[in-house]
This record gives C-alpha cells, sequence and structure tokens, in this order.
C-alpha cells in the first residue's frame, strides 16, 4: 500500500482517544522539502467506503483508531498510482469507482492489522471528517468533530511565509492566525527503547498543540541496502569533512554511522525487506514569541525521547504538510 503514517494530535480530540507509543524501526533521513497531519465509521453496524483522494498520482485513505484515552490517533495509506493499482481498481470497477473499490480492500486489510495489534479501529474519514481534521492542523479552533464545511475551506485562506522561522496561516472566516513551525527527526534512538519511549513528545507536553507524524514505506531488500549505502557514503563524507576542517567530531555522529554500517550487515546477511522511516514534528501558537518558547521546549523533550530534531527554517510552509494526514516526507 505504499507508505502508512501515524498522526497524534494533542488538541481538539474527542473524549476517550489516545495514543499508542510507537517504536522508530529502521530510520532514513528526513528529506528538507525543498529537495524534496479512518477505520470504519459504524452506521447501522456497516461500514462505509473510505474517501479517496482523486489524483493522477496518488490516493490515500484514513482512519481513525482507538487505543486508549488522550490524544486521537490516525492512520493514513498512501498509494501511488501504479500500473498494479490501476490494473486492481480496473479488475473493481471503471476509473475511480475501482480505485476507489482497490483503496477500500488494502484499508480493510490495514484495519485487520490494526486489530491484531490491539488497536481498536472506530471509523474511517469520509471526505467531512478529513476537511474539518485538515483544518484542524492549521486552525485547532475547528473541532474535528465538526464536519459541517465545505471542501474549499479545508486548507487556510491565508499563508504568510515571509518570517523563515514560521508559517503563518488563518483560516476562511477567522480574523486570527496560528504560527506553526515543523522539525525533522534526523537522528533514531541507536539502542533497544521501550514502548513508551516517545512519551516525553506525546504526552509530556500537555499544554502544546503538536502533531507528531511517522510515515514507513516497506522496501525491497535491493532497494533497502542500497539506501543504506547512500547513507553510509553521506555519513562518511561528513565525518571525514569534518575532521578535515578540525572539527571535533559528534560522538553521536559516529554511534549513527556506526549503526547505519551494521543495518546494512544485516540486511545483506538476511535477505530480509527494508523499512524507511521519518518523523515530523509541528507544533502551532497564537504568536511568533509563544513559538519560540514552545520550540525549545519540544527540543529538550525530543532530547529526553533520545531524538534529535532539527527545525526546517526557511522551509516551514512546505515542511508543515508532512503532517498533515498525506503520509508524506519520504523520497
Amino acid at each position: 500500500m505504499g507508505r502508512v503514517a501515524r498522526r497524534l494530535r494533542q488538541h481538539g480530540g474527542a473524549p476517550g482517544q489516545a495514543h499508542p507509543s510507537p517504536r522508530p524501526a529502521d530510520e532514513e533521513r528526513p528529506v528538507r522539502p525543498s529537495a524534496v497531519r479512518r477505520p470504519a465509521r459504524r452506521v447501522g453496524g456497516d461500514r462505509e467506503r473510505p474517501a479517496v483522494a482523486q489524483g493522477v498520482v496518488q490516493h490515500a485513505g484514513g482512519c481513525r483508531i482507538h487505543v486508549g484515552r488522550g490524544t486521537p490517533v490516525y492512520i493514513t495509506a498512501h498509494a501511488r498510482f501504479t500500473r498494479d493499482l490501476a490494473a486492481d481498481g480496473a479488475a473493481r470497477g471503471e476509473g475511480d469507482d475501482g480505485v476507489a473499490a482497490a483503496m477500500a480492500a488494502y484499508m480493510e486489510e490495514l484495519w485487520a492489522r490494526c486489530e491484531d495489534a490491539d488497536l481498536s479501529v472506530i471509523a474511517p474519514l469520509d471526505e467531512g471528517r478529513m476537511a474539518a481534521l485538515i483544518r484542524n492542523g492549521y486552525d485547532p479552533d475547528h473541532a474535528i468533530w465538526d464536519t459541517d464545511l465545505p471542501q474549499a475551506h479545508a486548507f487556510p485562506r491565508n499563508v504568510d511565509v515571509r518570517d523563515g522561522a514560521f508559517v503563518a496561516t488563518r483560516a476562511a472566516g477567522s480574523t486570527q492566525s496560528w504560527f506553526h513551525a515543523t522539525a525533522a527527526v534526523v537522528s533514531w534512538p541507536t539502542t533497544p527503547v521501550g514502548p513508551d519511549s516517545l512519551s516525553p513528545l506525546l504526552i509530556g507536553m500537555p499544554d502544546v498543540i503538536r502533531t507528531v507524524a511517522i510515515t514507513q514505506a516497506l522496501e525491497p531488500n535491493d532497494k533497502a541496502v542500497e539506501r543504506m549505502l547512500a547513507e553510509d557514503t553521506n555519513n562518511q563524507a561528513e565525518l571525514h569533512r569534518d575532521r578535515q576542517r578540525g572539527k571535533n567530531v559528534d560522538p553521536r555522529d559516529l554511534i549513527a554511522a556506526s549503526a547505519t554500517g551494521s543495518r546494512g550487515m544485516a540486511l545483506a546477511s538476511s535477505g530480509a525487506a527494508g523499512c524507511a522511516v521519518v518523523g515530523y514534528i509541528t507544533i502551532s501558537t497564537r504568536s511568533a514569541a509563544e513559538l519560540e518558547k514552545v520550540k525549545r521546549t519540544t527540543s529538550s523533550r525530543a532530547r529526553n525521547a533520545h531524538l534529535r530534531i532539527e527545525w526546517l527554517d526557511l522551509e516551514h510552509a512546505r515542511a508543515f504538510a508532512t503532517t498533515l494526514p498525506f503520509a508524506g516526507g519520504l523520497k
């Protein structure tokens, strides 16, 4: 199915929703945007077909899951429009109806896997719910259960990108802007961590409006080894450049470079498929001054979670989309 993203939002969730604590797998260095934030809605015991984004390149379906109490969790499935998807869609129907039926089948399989992982599926996101969720991403004042808004109002009316330290957005019918900043996870834990490793970010900032998105894609062994070689080449080149400049080498960079090589050896010896993983964090505040304070808090919490993050200054307008329910951010 391509890419599956977890979206966790601290603000605007319905009571009784919570997050799981995702455990990072093999990592991929996030792509800077210039170089490159729902299972069945139960109606009379039946399930509606999930909404499918209409486009010539990619399709997505989303679902909401229940894992306890706290923040809501969303899972998005992303599939590129390939020959295989087109053939599967053609076998199920004509045009977009066939593709929608194929995506619905993929989502059913995804929901079954969620249930196997003890994640209770609540409802798929139809067009109204998806529009409300997207709007809540840049306008937290809008409740995610308020689905009575036109599709045209799902996206910002005004976007201000003049300041490279943040992006300001204003929704239709609103007179106030929200300020957002996005950070990429550039280094995952290099040692085994527990299932609550991300708790400092997920539940350690109760007064901060933020979205944590983790996007992953399975890939064949050959491609995974090729990606590892590219990462290892970049790591070694950076270390060599630092030595030539007389700069002290960060021990964490040495550990990360060693972990990349070890992962490559494990992939090559086992022949198993690889998994590319990227993570992004978006925070939202009412003012630029408050945003700077929250950025420092978020960086501190990320260190407590054994993550290294990098704020994507000058690129926040593009990076912001990586935490919307589009399962983006991978090459």
